[in-house]
């Protein structure tokens, strides 16, 4: 069935109306909404083939019906951020928090936090390990005989420390010395990402002519730049909400849910997956779309957020199918157009 404009309005309507309710919707309910001016006859029978086309379902017999998997899909699909804008006075609220916070792990918290705030969703965010840090200065510290812990200092006081494997006889103390003073004197306030693109850029413009502490920059930032890149803490926010949603009433799902964020390693994977694919700056996973069977009862939206040319990190909901999809992707689309602006 290709659905049709008063499908789709009919759809629509069971999607918001099963987020309201949490309860089957039926065709007395919507034409309620007077979204469609027709008879419940009539929108019966648009829900009648939306059923047999697999975006509806009825639980049990002369009950209302609900979205599957499909449904939600082509609800979210078809979403207009422009409809049922952000009240101004929660945008202005928004507007307002996100100035004053530093681009960085800071700034996807404070998304996060706000979106569990209005939505009353589980909400997180995961930082890349350099969320786009500018990093201060650096110490290198040989751990033993192959490998060297990296302490690094960012604007702002942050630290982040990580281990490269690089033995003894590549690198000795006094090179370890020369390279960090090499970067804290070439390259204050500048992204570890950063620091290896213009290594690159300056080693092809003088190919062959280098010398080997230049080299040796450029092969410790590139291992560095592979260690920051990958996903930092899964935070979340907001596990109290979990209770006060009807789907988890099942015992059952609500263990599944809470054994998911005590391990996390499903959940990243998921994640792991959209930053490495060619998919747009937010995604919505829905049911079997995560290809993660623990998570096929769930829904996760996904942002990715970029400062410049570097990726910060994500921000994102987990929770039922039956979540405020419109207002958590508006909030998600206001908040990285105002990385835009910063950047």
């Amino acid at each position: 069935m290709t659905i049709n404009d008063r499908a789709r309005k009919v759809l629509s309507q069971v999607v918001k109306l099963h987020y309201q309710t949490c309860e089957p919707v039926g065709s007395s309910s919507i034409c309620k909404t007077k979204t469609l001016s027709v008879s419940p006859a009539t929108i019966r029978n648009i829900m009648g083939r939306l059923e047999q086309s697999g975006y509806l379902h009825q639980p049990h017999a002369s009950a209302g019906r609900l979205p599957t998997d499909r449904g939600y899909r082509a609800y979210v699909d078809d979403l207009s951020l422009f409809e049922e804008p952000l009240q101004d006075s929660e945008r202005r609220e928004l507007e307002a928090l996100l100035a004053e916070t530093p681009l960085g792990p800071d700034y996807l918290e404070a998304v996060a936090e706000f979106i569990q705030n209005k939505t009353g969703s589980l909400a997180f965010s995961i930082p890349f390990r350099q969320s786009g840090l500018r990093w201060d200065h650096v110490h290198f510290q040989r751990i033993d005989t192959k490998r060297v812990l990296v302490l690094m200092v960012a604007e702002g006081g942050y630290t982040q420390h990580t281990f490269l494997e690089i033995p003894g006889h590549e690198l000795t103390p006094h090179l370890a010395e020369k390279i960090a003073n090499y970067i804290n004197q070439h390259f204050r306030r500048t992204s570890v990402a950063e620091i290896e693109r213009r290594l690159e850029s300056a080693a092809w413009d003088s190919a062959g002519r280098y010398d080997l502490l230049t080299n040796k920059v450029a092969a410790v930032a590139n291992q560095l730049s592979r260690q920051l890149s990958r996903l930092g803490t899964l935070r979340f926010r907001g596990y109290s909400a979990l209770l006060a949603m009807p789907e988890f009433r099942d015992a059952a799902l609500l263990r599944n849910v809470i054994a998911l964020l005590e391990d996390q390693q499903e959940i990243k994977q998921v994640i792991h997956r959209a930053f490495t694919a060619e998919t747009p700056w937010i995604t919505v996973y829905i049911g079997k779309e995560m290809a993660t069977p623990a998570m096929e009862a769930l829904t996760l939206i996904l942002a990715r957020f970029r400062n410049q040319q570097d990726w910060m990190g994500g921000v994102g909901v987990l929770g039922p199918k039956r979540m405020a999809y419109r207002r958590i992707l508006q909030i998600l689309s206001l908040a990285n157009d105002r990385v835009g602006q910063r950047a």
